[in-house]
């Protein structure tokens, strides 16, 4: 058996633990990105500030978890094999779902920020209509004249 084998073992559940950890903090942060999109798209912005500490504090800890699995995650691909069947599966398990909801966050993200993006650029057009109303009125002290009908109608038949 590999002389590392069992302080890997020991270090393979604290591995284990802290991909879960991070999963479940992951889960916390596309939780709060959906509740972004709302909240943004809802024009309740005295709220993103809240938000975006809660963001923060939960990168915090990831990045304090990340720190403390590193270098077992270095030594993952040539150490597994020693592992027991069990506890190798679990903590490739917790690899795949971290993995999971990593995609799952990129996603909502991107997705949220499409949304974002989108209704910026339907405002955008709405002020510049306004403006182009305003030019009008600026100009000719009246508003646009509404279009009118057809002049030349085509009466061929």
């Amino acid at each position: 058996m590999n002389p590392s084998g069992p302080s890997f073992t020991e270090a393979a559940g604290t591995l284990r633990d802290g991909l879960r950890e991070q999963r479940q903090i992951y889960g916390r942060l596309e939780e709060c990105t959906r509740r972004q999109g709302e909240i943004l798209l809802g024009g309740r912005t005295d709220e993103i500030l809240e938000l975006a500490r809660a963001k923060e504090s939960s990168l915090d800890t990831i990045d304090a978890v990340e720190r403390r699995i590193a270098p077992i995650k270095a030594r993952w691909r040539e150490e597994r094999d020693s592992l027991p069947v069990g506890l190798r599966e679990e903590v490739q398990a917790e690899l795949d779902a971290l993995h999971g909801v990593l995609e799952s966050l990129i996603a909502l993200e991107s997705e949220q920020q499409s949304r974002v993006d989108s209704v910026r650029s339907e405002t955008q057009d709405k002020l510049k209509r306004i403006e182009g109303g305003r030019r009008v009125h600026q100009a000719y002290g009246a508003s646009p004249a509404r279009p009118q009908s057809p002049r030349y109608l085509d009466r061929t038949e």
